[in-house]
């Protein structure tokens, strides 16, 4: 961000105090982290991932009105997303009525949003005063977190919610977990990968890098390097 420089911008969930949800920003020098400041907002009940905006501001989805509501993040639609101007703080909601909002990302004056209880991934362009719905790609559930990668879209998903909440409360369960890429020019969609749990399981976030793609978990502390050549 131009204005902050180099900078880091962390979803923190305070253990200790459910109710507070925040941004952490944090200054990117060489070899350290420097804390900036932290944004919080009473829309910010449960923040699940961010995204710069390209120009002054964060779109951050938040996918429930209390945090760790389960029931609320997989039966109702009461998610949303949240756009914040970061000099002025000035918060909006920009989308409304999502069933378990969860991963967000902006490509091509585009905002891409997954969430894990709907199909696909929507698409919103903005409005003379809102962002409105103009496309979903692909039709496969459970979508989490995105990346872009040129013109596509790295995301993981967990097809069978049940044993994602297995795994939540008990890590020896595992919880089965797919990767898709979806081109965002022509809407093809290929999953690229799906394990049954005992390697990935419960997976959060990929990203591609080279000729690999790495991979986060929900509940595991550590990456997957998954040394797979996706140009071929």
């Amino acid at each position: 961000v131009s204005e902050y420089g180099k900078t880091l911008f962390v979803v923190n969930h305070e253990r200790r105090s459910p109710h507070r949800q925040m941004i952490l920003m944090f200054k990117v020098h060489q070899d350290s982290l420097v804390f900036v400041d932290s944004l919080m907002h009473p829309l910010l009940t449960s923040p699940n991932d961010l995204c710069f905006d390209g120009q002054h501001g964060l779109f951050i989805s938040n996918d429930s009105r209390k945090k760790g509501h389960m029931i609320e993040q997989l039966l109702f639609k009461t998610s949303y997303v949240l756009h914040v101007v970061l000099n002025t703080r000035k918060w909006t909601r920009v989308v409304d009525n999502l069933r378990y909002a969860n991963g967000v990302g902006v490509n091509n004056g585009q905002l891409y949003v997954s969430a894990v209880r709907e199909k696909g991934i929507h698409v919103y362009q903005k409005g003379d005063t809102a962002w409105m719905p103009v496309d979903t790609l692909g039709a496969f559930s459970g979508a989490d977190n995105i990346t872009f990668h040129d013109q596509d879209i790295y995301t993981t998903a967990h097809p069978q919610i049940t044993k994602f909440v297995g795994h939540s409360r008990d890590l020896n369960k595992p919880s089965p977990g797919e990767l898709y890429r979806v081109n965002t020019a022509n809407g093809a969609v290929e999953r690229i990968y799906q394990d049954n749990g005992k390697l990935m399981s419960a997976p959060s976030t990929a990203f591609k890098f080279r000729d690999n793609v790495y991979v986060a978990q929900v509940f595991r502390p550590y990456l997957l390097k998954l040394p797979l050549k996706l140009d071929e």
